[in-house]
């Protein structure tokens, strides 16, 4: 799928749950915004995706039983079912936000330009979303009143702008999009396939710890593990998003990770040539931008 394709659909999802979840207020859709934004910045699978709506589904149940009246929202509660629905939405943005946003800050991972661009435009518009939606909440309890007017209409203009801003964006720049799709045009786009070959890497290197090398190369893992060195930009470039030096530093990090944990006495120094860097301070480097501690932080926590 084309990106652009990707983000128009994402745009055209998002509006419409904002325009039901308006319109049909005992729809808790408002709580997709964050499942959403997650899916797409991960490209979740479906079944993932629907995990995370099991809040806004009981919620809704609850909100349906409330409207037939077989139950009724005891008004001597602190918060009315209102308060509750914006308090949960609040928290449903804030938390995927931090989530989604500063997860992707710790990785060291290469977006193509498009990509970084809208992920940037999309990062603006939900906080402002998030914002509006707090004080939706606060409005609700009583806190901020005499506004004027109704700060929903704020956010439906937030929203429609963010959709109208995106989309043009993508149509302005429909042809560097489309040569980025066609940088392999020699292979059909098969996601299917890209994971098949990201597990076959994956045993590969388990089985033969080619990682480790000071020396690896491109051409080197290719002959090595019988995939063509094509194939492997491919997976590394356009599926993984993080390009070749990357994918070997994390595992080399990760196999750090297991020595830290099974040897107290190991030096950091040696470790760092065992995993295959070039001096301890690459290591540290690599190790703490993924793991978020240095190695001897890190080892403290099994010591």
């Amino acid at each position: 799928m084309h990106e652009s394709t990707k983000y128009i659909k994402f745009c055209f999802v998002f509006l419409l749950t904002h325009f039901l979840s308006f319109y049909f207020k005992i729809l808790p859709l408002g709580l997709i915004y964050g499942p959403l934004i997650y899916a797409i910045a991960y490209g979740i699978p479906i079944k993932t995706f629907i995990s995370h709506l099991i809040i806004p589904v009981l919620f809704f149940c609850y909100g349906l039983l409330i409207a037939l009246r077989v139950f009724n929202w005891d008004n001597s509660l602190p918060l009315s079912f209102v308060s509750v629905y914006y308090l949960l939405i609040s928290i449903s943005m804030v938390g995927y936000y931090l989530v989604v946003f500063f997860r992707k800050s710790q990785q060291r991972t290469h977006y193509s330009k498009i990509k970084k661009e809208l992920l940037h435009l999309l990062k603006f518009f939900y906080v402002m979303g998030c914002l509006f939606t707090i004080v939706l909440f606060f409005n609700s309890m009583g806190i901020i009143k005499n506004w004027g007017f109704n700060c929903q209409y704020l956010i439906n203009l937030l929203i429609g702008s963010a959709i109208f801003v995106v989309v043009y964006y993508l149509f302005e720049n429909h042809k560097e999009i489309k040569n980025l799709n066609r940088t392999f045009p020699y292979i059909v786009e098969n996601s299917k396939m890209m994971e098949e070959l990201e597990e076959k890497l994956t045993i590969f290197f388990q089985e033969t710890q080619l990682f480790l090398k000071s020396d690896i190369t491109l051409e080197m893992l290719s002959e090595e593990s019988k995939i063509p060195k094509h194939h492997l930009t491919r997976l590394f470039n356009l599926h993984m998003s993080k390009n070749f030096y990357l994918v070997i530093g994390e595992y080399r990090i990760q196999y750090a990770k297991k020595r830290l944990e099974e040897d107290n006495n190991l030096t950091i120094e040696s470790l760092s040539f065992e995993c295959g860097f070039s001096s301890k301070s690459t290591f540290n480097k690599y190790f703490k931008e993924q793991i978020g501690s240095s190695p001897s932080e890190y080892r403290l926590n099994f010591s």
